[in-house]
């Protein structure tokens, strides 16, 4: 599930309004009567997991328990879940939310599936496995391209949810996990380089979609590669 500050607009919310939109009267916009029902009837438990490809197979194996499931995308029909679908796409959410989407729509309607890897981290022309580290160090290498591609660019920046594409996308490997949990990593990795050539952090040019400013990562990168901290933004 989202853990953060964009945690609204994850799937799991958004399938639990779309299912209890009519029980709960909720509008377009209501985050608090699901906040209460949520407080109410769920609870959290946290488990830490190293491995990221034995985070992939435990979700793999809970999305597919789940009816509806939070992630519909190639995924058997069933009455209950086209009902869903057609809710859900009527919930508030965002062109770059943090879930990346493994590759098309299956072609031929709502029962046909769509070839994937079972889960994790992959190559897009045959499914088969990708190290995770080995898929950063090739998706940094592919960031650092696009990143340089918007520095030639007079005043340009790029989002998370675009550089995230955009590496996949040039790469051919993809993965299942949420962005949260890896763009970071990349860009860190790019950090790091962009130090040992005694380059200005390409980094900076990576910001979230909403304010247009870095995420919290970038000061980190800063005083691990600068050896001091980011200095706070000056206020008008």
């Amino acid at each position: 599930m989202h853990l953060g500050r964009r945690a609204e607009f994850s799937t799991f919310r958004r399938t639990l309004a779309a299912a209890l939109s009519d029980e709960l009267s909720l509008g377009g916009e209501d985050t608090e009567g699901l906040d209460f029902w949520i407080s109410q009837h769920l609870r959290v438990i946290a488990v830490a997991v190293d491995d990221a490809d034995e985070l992939g197979r435990l979700e793999d194996a809970v999305l597919a328990a789940l009816d509806p499931p939070l992630n519909i995308r190639g995924r058997p029909a069933t009455a209950l879940r086209a009902r869903i679908r057609e809710r859900r796409g009527s919930r508030p959410s965002r062109d770059d939310d943090d879930s990346v989407s493994p590759g098309a729509e299956p072609a031929g309607g709502e029962g046909a599936t769509a070839p994937r890897a079972s889960t994790g981290t992959y190559r897009e022309a045959d499914g088969t496995k990708v190290d995770f580290d080995a898929a950063l160090a090739v998706w940094a290498e592919a960031a650092r391209d696009a990143l340089i591609s918007v520095a030639h660019r007079y005043h340009a920046v790029t989002t998370y949810g675009e550089l995230a594409e955009e590496v996949q996308r040039a790469s051919g490997i993809r993965t299942t996990m949420l962005q949260m949990h890896w763009i970071g990593g990349v860009l860190g990795r790019v950090a790091e380089d962009c130090a040992s050539r005694g380059e200005p952090l390409l980094s900076a040019l990576c910001v979230q979609k909403q304010g247009g400013t870095v995420g919290d990562g970038y000061a980190g990168a800063v005083e691990a590669t600068r050896g001091h901290p980011r200095p706070p933004p000056r206020r008008p």
